[in-house]
């Protein structure tokens, strides 16, 4: 039987995703960061420019997010 999800919004929050989970969410942040960069570039204004930084800076988290993850289960193995 399939364990149900814990729906507890705090431990939900605070949760350290594993690393499958984050790669399967790879390729939506890219394609954030394309339509981000899109914009920026069809319509340069300095709303879009914060959009960009704050497309990467979501990014990046994740990445070092992703990297936390592959470490855990390194030490884990």
């Amino acid at each position: 039987m399939k364990p149900k999800p814990d729906l507890d919004p705090v431990r939900r929050l605070y949760a350290e995703p594993d690393a499958i989970s984050l790669l399967s969410a790879i390729p939506s942040i890219a394609n954030a960061i394309q339509a981000s960069w899109e914009a920026l570039q069809g319509d340069p204004t300095p709303t879009r420019c914060e959009d960009m930084a704050f497309t990467l800076y979501g990014a990046q988290r994740h990445v070092l997010r992703l990297q936390e993850a592959l470490s855990r289960r390194r030490v884990a193995a």
